[in-house]
C-alpha cells in the first residue's frame, strides 16, 4: 500500500513532464504546410481560452462511471474503465488528463511562436547539406527554442502547482488523498476544517514558491534577450 501512495505521489508532476514535450511536438508539426493547418490551430488552442472550471467539468462528466461518455465508449468496445471515484489510479489518471488538456496549448502557442522566428533558409541550408531531421531540430532549432520552450516550461509549473479545480471538481482530492496537491490541501484546510491558520501557512509556502517560480520565469526572459 506504501508502495502504491508513493507511485501515486510520483504521478502528480506527470501533467508538466507530458504537456510540455506534446506541446513542443504539435508546435513543430503546425509549423510545417500541413493540410487543414488553420483549423487545426484553432481547434487545438481552445482549451487555452477555456476556463479550468469548465474544463474540469467537461472532463468529469466524461470520465463518470455512471454516465459518462469515456466508460460508455470503452464498454461498447469490451473494456471496463475503472471508477475514477473510487480507484486511486485511475482518479490520479483522470486528473493528469484534464491538467494535460488544459496545459499542452500554452506550451503549442509559445514553442510556434518561436518557430516562425527562424529564418527559413537556415534550416533548408542544413536539410540541402544532408542534415538529417532530427539533426536540423538538435543542432538549429532547439537552440533558437530553447529559451521560450524553457519559459513555457516555467509557466506550465507554476499554473499546474497553484491550480485547484481541477482536481476539487473531478476528484475533491480523493480517493484517500491520491490526488491531493498542496494547493488543495490548504483549501480544504481553511474552508473545509476552518483551520485558518494552517491554512495562512501552507498559504505563504505557496506565495514563496510562485516567487521562487516567477524569479526563474525572468531569469529566463533576461536570458532570451541578452540581458
Amino acid at each position: 500500500m506504501a508502495d502504491r501512495k508513493q507511485m501515486l505521489d510520483a504521478l502528480k508532476p506527470a501533467a508538466v513532464v507530458i504537456a510540455v514535450p506534446l506541446g513542443l511536438t504539435l508546435a513543430l508539426v503546425l509549423s510545417r504546410p500541413i493540410p487543414l493547418r488553420g483549423p487545426l490551430r484553432v481547434v487545438l488552442i481552445v482549451p487555452w481560452l477555456v476556463s479550468n472550471l469548465v474544463g474540469a467539468l467537461l472532463w468529469a462528466w466524461i470520465g463518470n462511471p455512471q454516465y459518462g461518455l469515456a466508460p460508455y465508449v470503452l464498454e461498447k468496445l469490451g473494456v471496463i474503465m475503472p471508477n475514477m471515484i473510487t480507484d486511486p489510479a485511475a482518479a490520479m489518471a483522470s486528473v493528469i488528463i484534464a491538467s494535460v488538456w488544459a496545459s499542452t496549448p500554452l506550451v503549442m502557442v509559445f514553442v510556434l511562436a518561436a518557430l516562425q522566428s527562424i529564418p527559413a533558409d537556415l534550416v533548408e541550408a542544413a536539410r540541402i547539406d544532408g542534415a538529417s531531421s532530427w539533426r536540423r531540430f538538435w543542432k538549429i532549432i532547439f537552440p533558437m527554442i530553447r529559451n521560450t520552450t524553457m519559459m513555457a516550461v516555467v509557466l506550465t509549473s507554476l499554473h499546474a502547482f497553484k491550480s485547484v479545480e481541477i482536481i476539487l471538481v473531478m476528484t475533491g482530492g480523493g480517493p484517500n488523498g491520491a490526488t491531493e496537491t498542496m494547493a488543495t490541501r490548504i483549501f480544504h484546510e481553511a474552508f473545509t476544517l476552518f483551520r485558518i491558520g494552517v491554512g495562512s501557512a501552507g498559504a505563504i509556502v505557496i506565495f514563496v514558491m510562485n516567487l521562487m517560480f516567477t524569479a526563474a520565469f525572468v531569469r529566463v526572459l533576461q536570458t532570451e534577450h541578452g540581458a
